[in-house]
């Protein structure tokens, strides 16, 4: 088993996170971020995994994933943009991914912002497990905002 951790990355200035979920596909979960480290090259990363775990301790949050598949594109802002040279493409697979967040980062998932501080595994599994038959007010009562086409 391949274990990748990123312990100890530099800074990281404009990170975006967003995080999708689709059922019924091998790798359920994907996270795309981007983001420029401290010298000069813009990342983008897409993340695919099978399971998503958010774990936390006092200075961080942990995403951990397992059977990732992460995708990066790093481009070096040093010469000409366009060249090759700049370019760099990967594709690297681990049975386990970890990615430290700070607290205070924000993601986007089901078309809402929120801290990753605050962000429940458990209710993004809710949310995206309602059955077909569910009334607008059952969601409510179990804290969950309903879709607004939901008849009552």
């Amino acid at each position: 088993m391949c274990v990748i951790s990123l312990s100890n990355i530099s800074v990281v200035y404009a990170q975006e996170l967003v995080l999708y979920k689709l059922d019924s596909i091998e790798r359920p979960y994907t996270l795309v971020r981007q983001f420029r480290s401290e010298n000069n090259i813009d990342v983008s990363e897409v993340i695919t995994a099978k399971t998503l775990n958010v774990l936390s301790n006092k200075t961080q949050i942990e995403f951990v994933f397992s059977n990732a598949i992460i995708f990066s594109t790093t481009i070096k802002r040093e010469s000409s943009p366009s060249s090759v040279a700049n370019i760099k493409q990967d594709v690297m697979a681990a049975g386990k991914f970890d990615l430290p967040l700070e607290k205070t980062q924000k993601i986007i998932f089901n078309g809402k912002i929120s801290v990753v501080e605050k962000f429940d595994i458990h209710t993004i599994k809710r949310e995206l497990q309602i059955e077909g038959n569910e009334t607008k007010e059952n969601l409510e009562k179990n804290g969950i905002s309903p879709p607004p086409n939901l008849p009552k």
